[in-house]
């Protein structure tokens, strides 16, 4: 079962106008989970032309960082991503929906530890697109949001609901409360957030503080039938002696949680992984059987 993780977040925009008279965002946040995993960000949007058809066309630019962990091996390794997003978009209101959409380019700098190896440090860069809905009514509001980055066929999305909880008589200190729900993945990340809202604003500054659960499959429990096939992937023919010395580590390590009828099926898989390779677990159907 999924490992729930403990997240935190705390968003701050600030709107501000510009000296050409020209409505312009600034936003900026900052998340961090109990696993030390965190994304920060910092961005600014201006519109630069109106269209006869209604739609403004604005530029904005987007840098942030991103630490994460990962497996290799049953190993859990730390990353480090830096972001640079210069995007050209277009925006339309429709009644009380403001639709817009962006596209450009992202750069990335990666830095990774590596399995019995020093890190190493790549760069790319590569295409990134963003799709977006908001509904504003007086006492509520709706906000959906999605995007891609082909540089790892990423998709990430959120849909959040806000209602009006507090509005005093001056401008300042209106606040809402509601909740969001994140999905995010590609084929070998995937990961689902959710939790409370609450916003406050203040003049032209609105600030966000978000709190909740996720569940990665970075940190999932699975069985170890799963974790040999894992391994089993990156074994060549030079380190089959050291995969028979994983693999008795691992069996002396099962038999230890293992009691009663699942340690005999425990050593019923073992004699038939004998008749196949070194470090190719059982069938799948085999293993669930003992989970």
């Amino acid at each position: 079962m999924a490992r729930s993780t403990f997240v935190l977040l705390a968003v701050l925009i600030f709107i501000s106008q510009p000296a050409l008279s020209r409505a312009g965002d600034v936003f900026t946040g900052f998340q961090i989970d109990n696993k030390s995993q965190h994304f920060s960000y910092l961005g600014v949007r201006t519109p630069f032309l109106k269209t006869s058809g209604g739609a403004d066309l604005f530029v904005q630019a987007m840098t942030a960082g991103l630490g994460y962990s990962f497996k290799t091996n049953g190993q859990v390794l730390d990353a480090n991503v830096q972001f640079l997003v210069p995007s050209l978009g277009i925006t339309k209101t429709l009644g009380g929906w403001a639709l817009s959409a962006l596209a450009g380019p992202q750069m990335r700098r990666i830095e990774e530890q590596q399995f019995n190896a020093s890190s190493t440090t790549t760069y790319q860069a590569g295409f990134y697109g963003q799709l977006d809905a908001f509904y504003w009514h007086e006492k509520w509001n709706l906000h959906a949001i999605g995007s891609y980055a082909d540089l790892d066929n990423f998709f990430w999305s959120r849909l959040r609901g806000k209602a009006l909880v507090y509005k005093p008589d001056e401008s300042c200190c209106a606040t809402y409360g509601g909740w969001d729900v994140i999905g995010m993945g590609n084929a070998d990340f995937r990961a689902v957030m959710t939790g409370p809202v609450v916003e406050v604003q203040i003049g032209k500054v609105s600030l966000l503080v978000r709190g909740g659960y996720q569940n990665n499959n970075t940190f999932h429990s699975g069985s170890y039938g799963h974790c040999l096939r894992d391994e089993a992937k990156e074994i060549q023919p030079d380190a089959r002696p050291q995969a028979r010395k994983n693999r008795r580590r691992i069996h002396w390590n099962t038999l230890r949680i293992f009691q009663g009828r699942e340690r005999r099926r425990w050593l019923q898989l073992v004699r038939h992984s004998r008749t196949v390779n070194v470090g190719q677990a059982p069938k799948i159907r085999q293993v669930n059987q003992v989970q």
